[in-house]
C-alpha cells in the first residue's frame, strides 16, 4: 500500500524521525489499524482519507490509543457544539469581514525549517456590537482546520500561539460566560488533534498576571511553556522581531498582506468544508454500541 500525502521536506522528515520515529512503513502500519479501528467502531465517520489520518498520527506522536481516542473526541465536540462548526462558508460575507479584522492568521516565516508554526490571536479586535465570540471561536477554528490540513510543520512540531488583548474591555470579558468556558475548555481539549508548545500573552490588561498567576496551575501542561509578556521586547526572546508582522515590530511584511493571503485561502476550501456535514460521530448508535 502506498499512501496519498505529502512529502516531507527533509528537515521535517528528521524531525519526524527524531520525535516520533516516523518510518515509510510505520506510516502505512498505522494508518492501516486506525481503518480497521473505524470498521468496529462505525459511529465515528470521519474523512477517511491518508493525509487527514496521518495529521493525527503525527499529533499524537503515534500514540494509538490516543490517536483514535483523538479522532472520535475531534468529531464528538463538533457534533455537541454545533455553534462552532455549523456554519463554515468560507464565502460568506460575515465571516470575510471577521477575517479581515485580523482576530487569527499565522505567520508565513518559521524559526527554522523544522520549527513550529506561529500564530497571532486577537481575541478582542473585532466588532463587539456585530458579533459574537462564538462567531470568533468559529473563525479560528475554522484557520485551525486549514493549517491541520496543508501546514507539516502544524503536523509536525505543533504551534506557536501568540495572544494579543490589547483593547481588552470589560465588554469582552463578560462574553466569556462559565458555560462558555466549559465549551471553549471542550473544544480546546478535544477538538484539535494538533500539539502546541508555547502561549505568549501580550498587551495583557492591568490584572491579567495576577489572574494567571492564580489559574496557571489548572491549565499549564509539562510540555506547554507559558508566558505573559509585560513588553513586545520580551516576546523577541522566544519569537524573533524579524518573523513577526511590522505592526509588532517586524521589517518584511504587514499584518493586512497575511490576512489577505489567508482571505485568498479560504476561497480555495470552500468545498472542502462544506463537505463537513458528511462527517461526525453519532452518539445514538454509539449508545446502542456500548449497550451490546
Amino acid at each position: 500500500m502506498s499512501l496519498k500525502i505529502r512529502e516531507l521536506s527533509v528537515e521535517l522528515s528528521q524531525k519526524a524521525k527524531t520525535d516520533f520515529d516516523e518510518t515509510p512503513e510505520k506510516l502505512e502500519q498505522s494508518v492501516s489499524e486506525i481503518r480497521e479501528w473505524l470498521k468496529v467502531n462505525p459511529h465515528v465517520k470521519p474523512r477517511n482519507d491518508d493525509q487527514f489520518l496521518v495529521t493525527f498520527l503525527r499529533g499524537c506522536k503515534y500514540d494509538m490509543n490516543v490517536v483514535k481516542e483523538k479522532l472520535e473526541s475531534f468529531y464528538t465536540v463538533r457534533t455537541q457544539l454545533p455553534e462552532f462548526f455549523i456554519d463554515r462558508n468560507t464565502k460568506d460575507e460575515r465571516l470575510r469581514s471577521l477575517l479581515k479584522s485580523g482576530v487569527i492568521f499565522p505567520l508565513p516565516k518559521l524559526m527554522s525549517a523544522d520549527g513550529c508554526r506561529i500564530i497571532v490571536i486577537r481575541f478582542t479586535s473585532y466588532d463587539l456590537s456585530k458579533y459574537k465570540i462564538a462567531e470568533v471561536i468559529a473563525l479560528i477554528s475554522l484557520v485551525f482546520d486549514i493549517l491541520a490540513i496543508e501546514d507539516d510543520n502544524t503536523t509536525v512540531s505543533g504551534q506557536i500561539y501568540i495572544l494579543d488583548l490589547s483593547g481588552s474591555s470589560f465588554k469582552h470579558v463578560f462574553q466569556f460566560t462559565p458555560s462558555f468556558i466549559k465549551k471553549c475548555a471542550t473544544l480546546s481539549q478535544g477538538g484539535n488533534p494538533i500539539r502546541v508548545t508555547q502561549q505568549h500573552f501580550i498587551n495583557t490588561p492591568t490584572g491579567f498576571q495576577t489572574a494567571f498567576n492564580m489559574f496557571k496551575g489548572l491549565i499549564a501542561k509539562d510540555d506547554l511553556l507559558m508566558q505573559v509578556h509585560n513588553k513586545i521586547e520580551s516576546l523577541y526572546k522566544y519569537v524573533p522581531a524579524n518573523l513577526l508582522p511590522t505592526e509588532y515590530g517586524g521589517s518584511d511584511i504587514k499584518m493586512s498582506d497575511i490576512i489577505e493571503d489567508l482571505s485568498q485561502k479560504f476561497d480555495q476550501y470552500y468545498d472542502y468544508f462544506m463537505e463537513d456535514k458528511n462527517y461526525g460521530v453519532d452518539l445514538e448508535m454509539k449508545k446502542k454500541l456500548n449497550k451490546k
